[in-house]
């Protein structure tokens, strides 16, 4: 399915460019793109940063996709320093804390951190290399798009040859 995508946009960016004039189909292109990379890495690095899980982990319980065996997720119930008691969900993706720990382990995990730490050792599983350099390449693409439209690229009639 993936690929099927794949390959129909290549033939959509294929004949936009040979129909559109170049100065459009770049800001078209990057007007597209940026915003979508922004949406991807902003939504991820601010999903961790906003999480914020504080305690002592009294129960977890992980249950497996069914159709898949490898999309797994563990719900852990943890304790408060002052009694509470509260849920967490550790899903199969980058903004979670691990999904395999012990009933038992200490979770200091504050807000706009990246990084928490389990029983006083940090732990910084976070790939923030690869979610900053895809956040500033949208921010290039996004400015870049708009200088070059500042700029007077306008749009141009566009005439299809005769067949």
């Amino acid at each position: 399915m993936f690929l099927i995508a794949l390959a129909l946009f290549a033939l959509f960016i294929a004949g936009a460019y040979a129909y559109l004039p170049r100065k459009l189909f770049t800001i078209a292109l990057l007007w597209m793109w940026g915003p979508a990379l922004l949406l991807f890495s902003g939504g991820t690095i601010l999903s961790r940063a906003l999480l914020n899980v504080n305690g002592r982990i009294v129960t977890s319980e992980t249950r497996c996709d069914p159709t898949t065996g490898s999309l797994c997720g563990t719900t852990y119930v943890l304790q408060h320093t002052d009694g509470g008691t509260a849920r967490y969900f550790a899903g199969p993706n980058d903004p979670s804390l691990q999904r395999r720990m012990l009933v038992g382990t200490e979770i200091v995990k504050d807000r706009w951190r990246l990084y928490y730490y389990v029983n006083g050792q940090r732990v910084d599983d976070f790939p923030s290399d690869f979610y900053f350099s895809f956040l500033s390449a949208s921010l290039a693409m996004i400015c870049w798009g708009a200088k070059r439209r500042i700029r007077g690229a306008h749009v141009r009639p566009c005439y299809l040859p005769n067949p």
